[in-house]
C-alpha cells in the first residue's frame, strides 16, 4: 500500500499544506485527508480502527504517497521513536 496514516501530529492545528510538507522529505503526497474527532471516519479507514484505536478520537491524518518505497521509508523514518507515547507515529 502507498497509504500511511499519522497519529500524533506535531502540530496544534494541522492543515492539508503544513502535514504535506512534513512529508515531503519522503515523497510526493498525491493524496491527504485529515480526520478529526467527532467526524465521520472514511470506510477505507475504519477498518483499520481495531489495530489503531486512536483513528477517530483524536487528529490523523491518512496520506497517500507517490510509491510503496515511499510509504515504507516514511514509516520508517517518520516515527518519533524516542517518545512512542505522545510522538509522531506512522503505520
Amino acid at each position: 500500500s502507498r497509504t500511511v496514516v499519522t497519529i500524533n501530529l506535531p502540530m496544534d492545528s494541522p492543515t492539508v499544506e503544513t502535514v504535506a510538507e512534513l512529508f515531503s522529505s519522503c515523497s510526493e503526497v498525491v493524496l491527504l485527508r485529515i480526520l478529526r474527532p467527532g467526524k465521520a471516519v472514511p470506510p477505507d479507514v475504519i477498518k483499520h480502527i481495531s489495530k489503531h484505536p486512536k483513528i477517530g478520537t483524536t487528529v490523523c491524518a491518512v496520506i497517500e504517497i507517490e510509491t510503496f518505497e515511499s510509504a515504507e521509508k516514511a514509516t520508517e523514518t517518520m516515527c518519533n521513536k524516542d517518545d512512542w507515547r505522545k510522538g509522531l507515529h506512522v503505520v
